[in-house]
């Protein structure tokens, strides 16, 4: 039998594999002096690399700390992967069953770099003020995606987020005090679900969970939406139950593939 040989560091493509392995399993970004200590590069090297990946796309620079993270190129390649691997019949059940149980839209939205972007959508058949595909993105401070993820940053990093954040009225409902919608997001938080009701588009409510790993980290959030005539403030919060048993189906799903 022969065995495969393990991918060498010395080459172009191993030091590259290596440098993306190790930015995805940290939860930050990383200095250029930590990658080269992680690969076993010199600072010059890694500095290469990294240089190299930013003018592709595939690299960026945290606009803060100016840490390495990943760029848009490869944010758009994970998402076109995921999307298309075998594993997407497993979630899209999960996610059928859910629509065929509450009657109204549901969506599941990942986040890179305080981006929204949805990962799978299923539309029922109702007159809807929009309709978004995949890979269309929202904003944080009025949809219940956008809101679970600033509530579960680390303090620091959702006032940081903020900082830059503009709080635009897309409805009369819209949240645009910085100190009232910082208390709206510790409600959030503390009751582990968001609501929406027309803060987005007028007539339309919404209610979302989010979908967490064993250590409690935000990997998606799963949302339906409904018009407010059809699903009223106490008709969401009903639905929180069954959201979160379906957004632990989907983390079960998710860390299937992973083994």
């Amino acid at each position: 039998m022969v065995e495969e040989t393990p991918l060498s560091r010395k080459s172009a493509v191993g030091n590259l594999l290596c440098l993306l392995d190790y930015l995805s399993s940290l939860r930050r970004g990383a200095s250029v002096v930590q990658i080269g200590d992680a690969l076993g590069l010199s600072r010059s090297q890694a500095h290469r690399i990294v240089k190299s990946l930013t003018a592709e796309g595939v690299l960026s620079r945290h606009p803060r700390s100016g840490s390495v993270i990943f760029g848009p190129r490869m944010a758009g390649i994970a998402l076109r992967l995921l999307g298309g691997s075998s594993i997407r019949p497993l979630w899209h059940t999960v996610l059928t069953t859910l629509v065929d149980e509450v009657g109204a839209t549901c969506n599941l939205v990942v986040y890179d770099r305080c981006v929204g972007t949805y990962f799978d959508r299923i539309e029922i058949n109702w007159p809807l003020p929009v309709q978004f595909r995949v890979g269309s993105t929202i904003p944080l401070h009025c949809t219940v995606g956008g809101k679970l993820y600033l509530a579960m940053l680390p303090r620091a990093e959702r006032e940081a987020v903020l900082d830059a954040l503009p709080l635009n009225p897309f409805t009369a409902r819209t949240h645009t005090e910085r100190n009232i919608f910082e208390q709206h997001l510790a409600t959030v938080a503390a009751q582990g679900y968001a609501i929406n009701e027309g803060e987005f588009f007028p007539d339309l409510a919404a209610v979302g969970v989010p979908v967490c790993d064993a250590d409690n980290r935000l990997v998606a959030t799963l949302g339906m939406q409904a018009p407010l005539a059809r699903l009223s403030l106490a008709d969401a919060q009903d639905q929180v139950p069954r959201l979160q048993r379906a957004a632990a189906q989907l983390m079960a799903v998710f860390d299937a593939q992973d083994g």
